[in-house]
């Protein structure tokens, strides 16, 4: 039988289990429920299932065109028919038809497939693709969920703290309680809103009396840049 013939056996297949729906209507959950069944039977060959599944694209994308069919992941289904051991985790084999893979009470798993489903999908294919074992798949899949659970605990837990503002008589009383070249330093930073590095190379010629300004020079990331000059500090930067 040539594969011509042999694609549209399978279409029909298709059509026959869904004779209470017309093709038009068809949505890609019917596609999802009938390659999971299908991918189930435990006498099905990988090459054979690929055969279905290109059958189905060709029918929804070439000769009927409905408009989900180019979107829908034909690929997956191309990941999912690799040949496999009889107890692998696949939904080819084990899975309930409601769920991707075989279900996992682990609770990093658990959280890998509900919080990460995208990632999740993306992982299988390329462990399958790759053809790595079933035990690599169900090692990997655990290490993964461990990150994570790591990353989303990590996540939840980070709070944002809003940073420490003294007010102005809180300012004027540290100033106060200060004196000589600590003082204007500290000075200088309030009034000028340089970082404490910028004030410590500052130069004298980076000072502009007359205009009343400061040129901060190498300032961060490498940029310079000009602030005002608080005109209550030029006495004290004139000494």
């Amino acid at each position: 039988m040539s594969a011509r013939r042999w694609y549209r056996k399978h279409v029909e297949e298709y059509i026959r289990a869904h004779s209470e729906v017309k093709l038009l209507h068809h949505q890609p959950q019917h596609v999802d429920k009938y390659l999971t069944v299908k991918g189930r039977l435990p006498q099905i060959r990988e090459w054979q299932f690929r055969q279905i599944a290109d059958a189905l694209r060709l029918l929804f994308c070439e000769l009927i065109q409905l408009e989900w069919a180019d979107q829908y992941d034909w690929y997956r289904w191309r990941a999912y028919a690799k040949e496999l051991e009889s107890d692998h985790p696949t939904l080819l084999r084990d899975a309930n038809p409601n769920v991707l893979v075989a279900p996992n009470n682990k609770p990093l798993v658990k959280l890998f497939r509900e919080e990460y489903a995208a990632l999740h999908l993306d992982f299988v294919k390329t462990i399958r693709v790759r053809r790595m074992a079933a035990r690599t798949e169900k090692t990997y899949e655990h290490w993964v969920g461990a990150l994570a659970l790591v990353f989303t605990h990590t996540r939840a837990n980070a709070k944002r703290r809003l940073p420490t503002v003294l007010s102005r008589s809180e300012v004027k009383s540290l100033l106060d309680s200060m004196n000589g070249r600590s003082k204007l330093m500290a000075s200088l930073m309030y009034g000028t809103g340089m970082r404490v590095m910028e004030c410590v190379g500052l130069r004298v010629k980076d000072i502009d009396f007359d205009y009343q300004q400061i040129t901060i020079r190498s300032g961060k990331g490498g940029k310079e840049r000009v602030v005002p000059l608080p005109k209550r500090l030029v006495p004290d930067l004139r000494n």
